[in-house]
């Protein structure tokens, strides 16, 4: 579900509840026995045969990234990385909600920002203007999650897919990221990593909050 306008300009991916909501990614009460992953392969086609061949569904075709989000039996994850047509298995990672109390010292201590948080300083009964990309850009919003599941990097992964899959029709220059999670990977080849190189090859520039990890 997204909020447009006819110059759609700055893309914002905000802890919203909405077409990338997070149910379809996780695992429901009385379901736990299923795992969410990120499985890359070959390709899409034999990555689906062999992960409905062990009794797993696909949730998410992630084409950003050549992927495919899966929900697998937990006991099958070992066989489903030996068939032939799977490369790389990430465990999906649950996001968090970026907030002041995460920054790590070094980086607003770098802004001042220390400064006047200690002061409580808070913006009470202050008005602000984003001025970032222009005041004649349009936004445009990506709901990934709700107040209580901050979403997992499948929602995220599928709304910079749908992003970089609507740049012209929006005009899509500016992606805005605010959240947090561990990395899926030390390798280099972290799914959500790919997907924000992905967008910044098709030349949206990529921004993220000063606490936000995992990117």
């Amino acid at each position: 579900m997204y909020v447009s306008k006819r110059k759609a300009i700055v893309l914002a991916m905000g802890m919203l509840m909405g077409t990338f909501g997070a149910s379809a990614g996780w695992a429901a009460a009385g379901d736990c026995d299923m795992q969410s992953l990120i499985v890359q392969g070959t390709d899409r086609a034999s990555v689906r045969d062999a992960v409905e061949s062990l009794g797993g569904q696909v949730t998410h075709e992630l084409g950003v990234i050549q992927a495919l989000g899966v929900r697998l039996p937990a006991n099958q994850q070992e066989a489903l990385g030996s068939q032939p047509a799977v490369g790389t298995v990430f465990v999906d990672q649950q996001l968090a909600k970026s907030t002041t109390n995460d920054m790590q010292p070094a980086s607003w201590q770098s802004v001042a920002a220390h400064a006047v948080y200690t002061q409580q300083l808070m913006g009470t009964e202050v008005t602000v203007a984003v001025l970032d990309s222009g005041q004649n850009a349009s936004v445009v919003v990506a709901q990934i999650s709700g107040a209580q599941d901050a979403g997992s990097y499948l929602d995220a992964i599928s709304a910079i897919d749908w992003a970089i899959a609507n740049k012209d029709r929006y005009d899509i220059r500016v992606l805005k990221l605010s959240f947090k999670a561990p990395p899926a990977s030390d390798r280099g080849d972290d799914p959500l990593n790919q997907a924000v190189l992905a967008a910044r090859k098709a030349q949206i520039e990529v921004f993220a909050a000063a606490n936000t990890m995992g990117i």
